[in-house]
């Protein structure tokens, strides 16, 4: 990877907070129950610290083994963390990890040319720069390098030849 994508990658972790932080506007017990795992459509009532229940909506993905594999992450988590129903993910949002599918299978297609791809992958990080913050976060999280490295080539190339208050201004960064 470039210095300019490195300097990418490091500057939405940073931005973000790292693959630790918490979705925004989630609450971390909202959060731990989102995910891959559970059966789609169910609710399940759980108490925040002010002890006020939130109802939390589990979304369940169907997706190939062969795409499902380009995640180390979860390749490694078939073994040690498959639960009934599928393999949580608690730190990714089900808007984001619809996005990682939709990725995940057009690059397991076998019809797919090298051309048609890259034009994919073109649109597919045409996002606004919270989807794709969110995006890089949950490719590091479910290690899949292809699309991290997309993703932060495209952070690179936002970043490329601005002024550092050019920088703060495109990622609202206050100094």
């Amino acid at each position: 990877m470039s210095n300019a994508g490195l300097m990418a990658r490091q500057l939405a972790m940073g931005k973000m907070g790292g693959i630790h932080a918490l979705m925004q506007g989630q609450h971390p017990l909202k959060q731990a129950a989102m995910g891959m795992g559970g059966v789609g459509g169910t609710s399940q009532a759980i108490y925040d610290e002010d002890r006020r229940p939130e109802v939390i909506q589990r979304v369940s993905f169907e997706v190939e083994e062969e795409a499902a594999l380009l995640s180390q992450t979860i390749k490694d988590g078939m073994e040690d963390y498959w639960v009934e129903g599928g393999l949580p993910l608690p730190t990714i949002n089900s808007q984001i990890l619809s996005l990682v599918i939709d990725y995940c299978k057009k690059h397991t297609a076998a019809s797919a040319s090298s051309e048609d791809l890259d034009s994919w992958d073109a649109d597919f990080v045409k996002v606004e720069q919270n989807t794709l913050f969110d995006i890089i976060l949950a490719a590091n999280y479910l290690n899949i390098r292809g699309l991290l490295d997309l993703a932060c080539q495209t952070v690179a190339d936002m970043i490329k030849g601005k002024t550092p208050d050019e920088m703060r201004q495109t990622f609202n960064i206050r100094n």
